[in-house]
């Protein structure tokens, strides 16, 4: 063990290396604990947020938006529809588990989320990151199904734990081979290039309130939420 020398009392300064240990420990159990506890408390929020009879749309395959919809299929009747997510078809399995747990579901193709979207009453989203202006990260294809949520004042709620929000910012959007795209042995003149992007990115407007493990949470608040998690000299708002 490497001890300061500057610290000359090598008995106290193996008791503040002891004492950092703990408090070390007792900061990953806690992390733990939320990580573990976050899908059954915001799924518990189903209920609260679905009404009898409502219209649902959302997109991709998420178990934490299918555990959300599932629980509160228990109390409530609604129906959703799920967007494909071409081109890797997210939605398909995603559709398959709401059939599954009994609740009323219908795939559709990405370029019909525009003209069903004036049915909806809701927009139930994950993310895979929630960045520091309140946007997000997320599945491709949702950011067209916000455009649409946004045209017909359908309001957007993206379930999401609070160790997700980030201080990454919205700048960068990394993209993937494009061979998932292009079936093999096809050929395109080299003049031609196929971009694939890994996530699409939703601006804050477009997002009407998180729903997290701690409480509901709206876009321009993210600097608050922000603040609770990381340390001052992380960031500068």
């Amino acid at each position: 063990m490497l001890v300061d020398p500057a610290c000359g009392d090598l008995p106290k300064c193996t008791e503040v290396i002891h004492e950092l240990q703990d408090r070390v420990l007792e900061a990953i159990a806690e992390q733990k604990a939320e990580v573990e506890q976050s899908q059954e408390l915001i799924a518990g929020q189903g209920v609260s947020k679905i009404h009898n009879d409502e219209v649902i749309m959302t997109c991709g395959m998420c178990p934490l938006v299918l555990a959300f919809l599932t629980k509160a299929a228990k109390q409530r009747k609604f129906h959703v529809f799920v967007a494909e997510c071409a081109p890797k078809y997210d939605g398909h399995p995603m559709a398959k588990a709401l059939c599954s747990a009994g609740i009323q579901t219908t795939l559709i193709q990405d370029s019909a989320v525009f003209p069903i979207m004036s049915r909806v009453n809701k927009v139930i989203i994950g993310t895979r990151t929630v960045v520091s202006n309140g946007g997000i990260k997320t599945f491709v294809g949702a950011a067209s199904l916000a455009s649409a949520a946004k045209f017909y004042s359908v309001p957007l709620y993206v379930c999401t734990p609070t160790y997700k929000f980030s201080l990454m910012g919205c700048e960068e959007i990394s993209h993937e081979s494009s061979t998932s795209i292009i079936p093999k042995g096809t050929k395109f003149p080299l003049s031609v290039n196929a971009a694939l992007t890994k996530l699409d990115y939703v601006p804050p407007e477009n997002v009407t309130s998180f729903i997290t493990n701690n409480r509901g949470i709206a876009p321009s608040y993210v600097y608050r939420q922000l603040s609770e998690l990381y340390h001052p000299a992380s960031f500068d708002f």
